[in-house]
């Protein structure tokens, strides 16, 4: 996957925006989850709009070589992010592997329990 310089420069792109989360802190919660199913179910989408609009693909076939950016908007840091995915072809042929995403997400969900065990300590704690 190439993705040298930014999104934009004159060439073809595709640019996808997922919200990830906002301000609210419950959303922070879920922020993981949600970053790792769009991850997930990106390339299927991908895979969708190529099938849905094959008659425009097969007319101009070097979209299929736009470069695709996915802007995660959320109020955390982490997942505040863009991603350059690759040429189209590419980025519906992407897995969870790519990119080292299981390792990231594995970690986040070890994080996330020592939080919950050290909240669910204080609660017992204080009834």
């Amino acid at each position: 996957m190439t993705c040298t310089g930014g999104p934009g420069g004159g060439e073809m792109t595709l640019h996808l925006h997922c919200h990830v989360s906002g301000p609210n802190p419950l959303q922070e919660l879920a922020a993981g989850f949600r970053y790792y199913v769009f991850s997930k179910e990106l390339p299927l989408v991908l895979k969708a709009v190529v099938h849905g609009d094959a008659a425009l693909f097969a007319a101009r076939p070097e979209l299929m070589d736009a470069r695709v950016w996915v802007h995660f908007h959320s109020s955390s840091r982490k997942y505040n992010r863009i991603e350059c995915w690759g040429a189209l072809r590419e980025a519906t042929k992407r897995s969870l592997l790519d990119g080292g995403l299981v390792d990231e997400l594995q970690s986040e969900i070890t994080e996330r329990r020592r939080t919950w065990n050290i909240f669910n300590t204080l609660v017992s704690f204080l009834l």
